[in-house]
């Protein structure tokens, strides 16, 4: 289960990279992936 979601997170990485604090999501899931991410 934890592959599936790192996979579903991947995508959302370079973004994170490029903008930084801009997210495309809102504050809860911005942290949901964070913390998924890492």
């Amino acid at each position: 289960m934890a592959k599936c979601r790192l996979n579903s997170v991947t995508p959302t990485l370079p973004k994170r990279n490029r903008y930084n604090r801009p997210f495309p999501f809102p504050p809860s899931e911005q942290a949901f992936h964070i913390q998924t991410a890492s």
